[in-house]
């Protein structure tokens, strides 16, 4: 599990979920509102909801006034999430079942942690090489 990470509010807007992304380097975001974990926001997520605006044939301006509407309608609620104890054999047999890359840590409705599936692959080669 990963302790340092980084969030998005509940109220961002697209385009700032996007940047940040891009900034992270980071396909998924934790989405919280206060201290409450919320949901999940993929790049998946919000690369198809712009080529559903594009293929709507919205004006240019248009386009990026939809960019500014806020990310909520796009977050996903209904994520699979483990608890602090969970093992890392665990959280990659889930990972492999719901076919996802991301699972946050939730205890107690607050998010404290998140693992990826970076984290499993660096956890499983540096096992190896000790």
């Amino acid at each position: 599990m990963r302790s340092d990470f980084i969030t998005l509010a509940w109220g961002e807007d697209r385009h700032g979920a996007d940047r940040l992304m891009r900034l992270a380097r980071v396909r998924h975001l934790p989405v919280v509102r206060e201290d409450e974990f919320v949901g999940v926001l993929s790049h998946r997520d919000l690369l198809q909801a712009e080529m559903e605006e594009r293929d709507s044939q919205l004006p240019s301006p248009a386009l990026e006034t939809l960019r500014s509407r806020p990310i909520a309608p796009l977050v996903r609620r209904d994520v699979v999430a483990v608890t602090p104890d969970c093992s890392p054999e665990r959280a990659a047999e889930l990972m492999l079942r719901h076919r996802i890359g991301f699972l946050p840590v939730v205890e107690e409705g607050r998010l404290v942690g998140i693992v990826t599936e970076a984290d499993l692959l660096r956890a499983a080669y540096v096992g190896r090489a000790t």
